[in-house]
């Protein structure tokens, strides 16, 4: 008879497995923490109050903190980019807020509100809302004389190099270390073995694929790899049980995702480190979690306000993958609205008028529509080749959650309802979604919502769904299912 021994589930499949509290306690009170290069960079996206927050936190486990030599290295290359996109964003917003209330000035001179409103002066309103423009152009205009300059002294890196002071791992000695550490590169990315592979991609933009440091090549492809081995190197070599990984991302090549919900590291991560470097515990948080946790395990003082800065920082840096650093810097008028108390109304704009011309102009663009007729249900009815279409817009981040489908499935639902009652001959769902949680899908989730969708238009004939995302004031479908007026 076959004996099984006395190995335990979790024994043999630990990467499973979340730790335990005793384990979240060694972790916490023993573990070498390792920063990835974009939360070191972010301190350039937070206000001071944060920055301090975070560094004072990295300060606090000094003793214990290290980067590897490709954390250190992408960050200096990385810097100045940063810094001069930060100030790029806040004098892309002055110039555009004065513009706006130059043209508000010149709407309203043209209706004479004086002469159309009896009893009502609108000259004390509108010159509270000048001034109240003013004010808020004053906040911005701080916020940018305050933003870190490329050719002034660089407060957070100064910071940064007494904290890290002797705390950076060894350099390739040459190309033949980095060719070690990258051998097996496109055989694990074309596996899906992480790190790295959801940056395959950077090794497709012409003239951008690499850069020379210290007569040494890397490709920028591999970066996560080469910082990933030097890891487990730094590991091995000082016999250390416990590894936190700090970073700002949230990519499937770093995190295990199910139906949009992360539920820890990438397990091969975990084998991984475990295998080659006898870690006993390896786990990684996203910047946001690390901070709140400190709270627990530490007798540091973080402020509420400084973790909601941090997560916003995230949420720019996870967008900007996708669409690059404009877009990036474009949510830098929602860490005003947080400094001012005014965050709700900013998260109204998500999905604005704005939003609503982009869709129409790519409406238009499939049909030749020029006239739209509103309604309560759906939001616009206009004549396509002779048929009566119908067009409902709604925003939904989360297009794969359990209650977004419920949702899309009650909007067929009433199109059927509107179709039966001849109001309309077929309806069209456009979902705008948020392209950074679209992106952390992993290819089962993309697969589950093409079928949940293609699930709905079969059974509600007449209907068709597309989901896209609002950029620069333009619409960019991803998909569509179902026919309709529109072709993706």
């Amino acid at each position: 008879m076959h004996k099984c021994g006395f190995s335990t589930v979790k024994s043999v499949f630990p990467e499973f497995y979340s730790p335990t509290e005793d384990e979240y306690n060694s972790l916490w009170s023993e573990a070498t923490i390792v920063l990835d290069t974009n939360v070191l960079l972010d301190l350039y996206r937070l206000p001071e109050s944060a920055q301090n927050d975070l560094l004072n936190l990295f300060e606090y486990f000094e003793s214990r903190i290290w980067i590897p030599h490709q954390v250190a290295l992408e960050f200096q290359r990385n810097r100045l980019k940063v810094m001069a996109s930060e100030r790029k964003s806040t004098e892309d917003v002055i110039s555009g807020f004065e513009k706006y209330i130059s043209e508000i000035k010149s709407n309203v001179e043209l209706l004479q509100l004086d002469k159309r409103i009896l009893d009502v002066n609108p000259d004390k309103i509108l010159e509270k809302f000048y001034t109240s423009g003013d004010e808020l152009k004053g906040i911005i205009a701080a916020v940018h004389v305050n933003q870190p300059d490329i050719s002034s002294i660089d407060n957070i890196r100064e910071r940064i190099d007494r904290i890290f002071n002797g705390k950076i791992g060894a350099a390739p000695a040459g190309n033949n270390d980095i060719e070690a550490l990258v051998r097996d590169g496109d055989a694990r990315y074309s596996s899906k073995i992480p790190p790295g592979f959801a940056d395959a991609e950077k090794s497709k933009v012409i003239g951008d694929e690499f850069f020379v440091h210290g007569g040494v090549r890397y490709e920028k492809k591999f970066g996560d790899l080469i910082l990933w081995r030097q890891i487990i190197s730094y590991a091995k070599s000082n016999d250390i049980k416990y590894v936190l990984f700090i970073t700002s991302d949230k990519k499937e090549d770093w995190f295990w995702r199910e139906k949009g919900k992360t539920i820890g590291p990438h397990p091969e991560l975990i084998n991984e480190i475990r295998r080659e470097a006898n870690v006993s515990r390896f786990w990684i948080y996203q910047t946001a979690q690390f901070v709140e946790h400190s709270k627990k395990y530490t007798n540091t003082s973080i402020s509420e306000k400084s973790v909601n800065e941090i997560k916003n920082v995230q949420h720019i840096s996870d967008s900007s993958y996708i669409l690059g650093s404009k877009y990036a810097r474009l949510p830098l008028v929602s860490e005003l609205a947080i400094e001012a108390d005014l965050s709700r109304d900013v998260k109204k704009l998500n999905y604005s008028d704005e939003s609503d011309s982009a869709i129409r102009r790519w409406i238009c663009g499939f049909t030749g529509i020029v006239d739209f007729q509103e309604s309560l249900f759906p939001d616009y009815i206009a004549t396509v080749q002779g048929i009566k279409c119908g067009f409902e817009i709604k925003r939904i981040p989360n297009i794969n959650d359990r209650k977004a489908i419920h949702r899309i499935r009650l909007l067929a639902s009433n199109g059927r309802s509107a179709v039966s009652q001849r109001r309309i001959s077929h309806l069209t769902i456009i979902v705008l979604i948020d392209p950074a949680e679209y992106h952390l899908y992993s290819e089962d989730e993309k697969r589950d919502l093409s079928n949940n969708l293609d699930s709905i238009v079969e059974n509600y004939r007449n209907v068709s769904i597309v989901y896209g995302y609002e950029f620069a004031e333009n619409f960019f479908a991803i998909a569509q299912h179902g026919a309709g007026p529109t072709h993706v």
